[in-house]
């Protein structure tokens, strides 16, 4: 579990930084070149989050394991998500930077909603049926800021809730 600490900044500034986090793990799940943004991403959410102990991937997925993963998934009876649903991830990431960039305390809660509910369900169906350690490796990455970004607007951008 990470620890969490308030950022000072503004609420348009956190929209901002949360839309293009959101945005660059959208394209770091798109292909291999999107796998050179992991440097940007980490300084991003370091901002965001206050903290240093992500865990940054060592090796590069291929082309060949992005497109694997992304046309091969098993999909999620729970989440009434189907097997094979091409790019649905990135897709979840993209409808979260949208609303990033919108509403106050009730969107970041339903986002954290969202996060909890939806996509960390996703990303754990993913890791159980990935054999690659490269992908892998982004996937824990992702879910370790995206569960970051959860816990945050449910501790401080939604602290009665």
């Amino acid at each position: 579990m990470l620890e969490l600490v308030e950022v000072d900044m503004t609420i348009s500034e956190r929209r901002r930084k949360r839309r293009r986090l959101y945005e660059l793990i959208a394209m770091m799940h798109s292909g291999p070149l999107g796998f050179d943004l992991i440097s940007q991403t980490l300084s991003l959410a370091k901002k965001l989050f206050a903290i240093d102990s992500f865990s940054s991937p060592s090796s590069k997925p291929t082309a060949a394991m992005f497109y694997n993963y992304q046309t091969n998934c098993v999909g999620n009876k729970e989440l009434q998500c189907l097997p094979n649903s091409l790019d649905c991830l990135i897709a979840k990431f993209l409808h979260l930077a949208r609303s990033a960039s919108k509403g106050a305390n009730k969107r970041r809660l339903a986002e954290a909603d969202y996060i909890y509910d939806d996509l960390l369900p996703c990303l754990d169906t993913k890791l159980k049926s990935t054999k690659t350690q490269a992908y892998k490796e982004l996937l824990i990455f992702t879910k370790e800021i995206v569960q970051a970004d959860a816990d945050y607007n449910k501790k401080y951008q939604c602290p009665n809730k």
